[in-house]
């Protein structure tokens, strides 16, 4: 199983921490991981970053 989350901020050194959303999927994400799931993080518009990143565990 794949789940993506869409999200406008996700936690990263280039951006330093996130609050609220980026951390809760975060912290979804390390739980999902755990269980065996795959993950795709889609990040858009955050400050200091490329217009979309893409993160794939």
């Amino acid at each position: 199983m794949t789940i993506a989350f869409l999200t406008p901020e996700y936690p990263h050194a280039k951006t330093g921490n996130s609050g609220g959303i980026g951390t809760s999927i975060k912290n979804l994400a390390i739980g999902l991981l755990a269980q065996g799931v795959s993950v795709r993080i889609l990040v858009y518009a955050q400050k200091k970053m490329l217009a979309l990143m893409i993160m794939v565990f």
